[in-house]
């Protein structure tokens, strides 16, 4: 995360989306989020994850595309972690025009360590995936997402990539 970002975000942006959402502040504990400010917290008898995003990274409209989506996919019968509404019934929060903030809940399972685990771990990711995108054939978003073709990482991919790699855009 840009350290301009990091500067900007404080204990009162932070008490403050957690207190939209009811979590108990005493409850929050830190993950480790890269690109967003990400927590775990309870609300209730339950755990949940909320996450604040400056908008240089995801702002509102893809936000609330990217929680279309995920919504799809659970009606799809996807195991995903859903987007949970806040006390006031919304999905998303804006905080000083600056901050995005969502949460969800808390899927189970534990943190997979990647470089030591079986090939299971690879095809049951590969599986998932799979559904996803055969699910998502099927899916007409009201919001825009990012498109390939305007993706920087992507685009730079060809340039420092052997060619065996590289990989055509299509759009």
């Amino acid at each position: 995360m840009e350290l301009k970002i990091k500067q900007l975000f404080n204990h009162d942006i932070l008490k403050q989306a957690a207190e939209l959402y009811g979590i108990c502040k005493n409850s929050m504990i830190e993950l480790n989020g890269f690109q967003n400010f990400v927590y775990s917290g309870i609300v209730g008898d339950r755990e949940v994850i909320l996450r604040i995003a400056h908008v240089t990274h995801r702002n509102e409209l893809l936000t609330r595309a990217e929680l279309d989506f995920i919504m799809f996919l659970a009606d799809c019968g996807m195991k995903v972690a859903r987007p949970i509404q806040s006390l006031s019934g919304d999905l998303i929060h804006i905080i000083y025009e600056t901050f995005v903030v969502t949460a969800f809940e808390k899927a189970p399972g534990r943190n997979a360590v990647i470089a030591e685990e079986s090939n299971t771990i690879y095809e049951n990711i590969g599986q998932m995936v799979g559904k996803i995108h055969k699910f998502s054939l099927n899916y007409s978003s009201q919001h825009s997402r990012y498109e390939c073709d305007n993706n920087a990482l992507l685009a730079s991919f060809n340039k420092y990539c052997p060619l065996e790699y590289t990989i055509t855009l299509i759009v």
